[in-house]
C-alpha cells in the first residue's frame, strides 16, 4: 500500500508578511492528499474568524485545527509546549497511541516532540463541508481497503514530529539528545519516521557551490553562526535515512524549504523502510507556497510487508 507523510511549518497560519493565510494553507494540504502531516509553529486555539471577532460577536468560533480536521477528513493530536504554541499531527488513519514531551533546556523558549502510532487498517470517517468531495474520498478509501485485503502489510507505524531551536547548533545538539532518548523510550517498533523543522543545515554537497558560498557570506554579514552540519550528521550517524536522498534524480538547486532558501525541514526514515531490492520511500517532493515562510515537504512510497516469523 502507498503512504504519504509530510511536514509543514505553518508560521502560525500566516505568511512571511504576517497575513492570516489559513485558507490557502488548507487548500495546499488538500491538494497533496497526505495520510499523515505534522504541522509546526501552530497556535491553538486560533479561530478562523479571528479578523472579524470584533465585528460579529455572535459568529461561531471554529478553531483553525478543527476546521482543517473537518475539511481534510483527518483527526489530530495537538501538543502545546509554550503558551498555546506547539505541534499538531493530523492523520487519516486511526491514532492508536500518542505521547508528548516538552524540551525545557533551551535559551530561546521551550520546544517539543510528539509521537503518534497509527493503525494502517482503519481510516477515519469525518463529515466534510463538501459532501460530494467526501463521497469521492470514500469511494477512493473503499478501493484502498479492497487493495489492502489482497496483501498482508505492516499494521502500525510510529511518527515522531519535532521542532528544535532556530539559533544555535550547540543548543540543537543538546535538544536532539533529548529527542533520541524520547524516541528510544517510546518507539513501539523499529519502523518509524522522524519529521519536522530541525532548523539545521544538511551537507554542503546538497547545494550548488555558489549557493553554499552565498550562504556563508550571508551568515557572516548578519553575524549569525557559521554554517554547521553537526545535527544533520548526528541524525544520519544514528542510521536514519534522509528521504530527500532516496530520489533517483538528485536536483541540488531550489531545495530550500524556508524563507532563507535553505533546507531545514526534513523527513527521516528508519532503515526498516528499505528492502534489499531498493527503497520503498522514493518520491520526495517539496511544494512551494507563499502562505507561510516555509514550504511543505512530503514523501510517498509503499509500506513494506510485515515479516512474520
Amino acid at each position: 500500500m502507498t503512504f504519504r507523510i509530510g511536514s509543514f511549518n505553518t508560521h502560525y497560519f500566516e505568511d512571511a508578511s504576517n497575513n492570516f493565510r489559513y485558507k490557502e494553507q488548507l487548500q495546499l494540504l488538500k491538494s497533496v492528499n497526505l495520510d499523515v502531516v505534522a504541522l509546526l509553529e501552530v497556535y491553538h486555539p486560533v479561530h478562523i474568524n479571528r479578523s472579524h471577532r470584533n465585528k460579529n460577536k455572535d459568529q461561531k468560533k471554529i478553531s483553525v485545527l478543527d476546521h482543517f480536521s473537518k475539511n481534510l477528513g483527518m483527526k489530530y493530536i495537538f501538543h502545546e509546549y509554550h503558551r498555546r504554541y506547539g505541534i499538531a499531527i493530523f492523520s487519516s488513519y486511526k491514532i492508536l497511541h500518542s505521547k508528548t514531551f516538552i524540551i525545557k533546556d533551551t535559551m530561546f523558549g521551550k520546544r517539543g516532540i510528539v509521537r503518534i502510532t497509527v493503525s494502517l487498517k482503519e481510516k477515519y470517517k469525518i463529515n466534510s463541508l463538501d459532501e460530494n468531495e467526501e463521497n469521492e474520498k470514500e469511494e477512493e478509501r473503499e478501493e484502498e481497503r479492497e487493495e489492502e485485503k489482497e496483501e498482508e502489510e505492516l499494521e502500525t507505524i510510529d511518527i515522531f514530529a519535532v521542532h528544535i531551536d532556530h539559533r544555535l547548533e550547540t543548543t540543537r545538539l543538546k535538544q536532539m539528545k533529548v529527542v533520541w532518548k524520547f524516541i528510544n523510550e517510546n518507539k513501539r517498533s523499529e519502523r518509524y519516521v522522524l519529521v519536522g523543522d530541525f532548523n539545521c543545515l544538511s551537507s554542503p554537497s546538497h547545494y550548488p557551490k555558489n549557493e553554499w558560498r552565498s550562504l556563508v557570506e550571508v551568515r557572516k554579514k548578519n553575524s549569525w553562526e557559521s554554517p554547521r552540519v553537526d545535527v544533520y550528521n548526528s541524525i544520519i550517524e544514528k542510521g536514519l535515512i534522509d528521504t530527500w536522498g532516496l530520489r533517483k534524480k538528485k536536483i541540488l538547486h531550489h531545495q530550500g524549504t524556508c524563507f532563507y532558501k535553505t533546507r531545514i525541514d526534513y523527513i527521516f526514515s528508519s532503515p526498516e523502510f528499505l528492502i534489499d531490492s531498493g527503497p520503498y520511500l522514493v518520491t520526495y517532493k517539496k511544494v512551494d507556497t507563499e502562505s507561510s515562510d516555509h514550504n511543505l515537504v512530503y514523501v510517498e512510497g509503499k509500506i513494506p510487508k510485515n515479516d512474520k516469523k
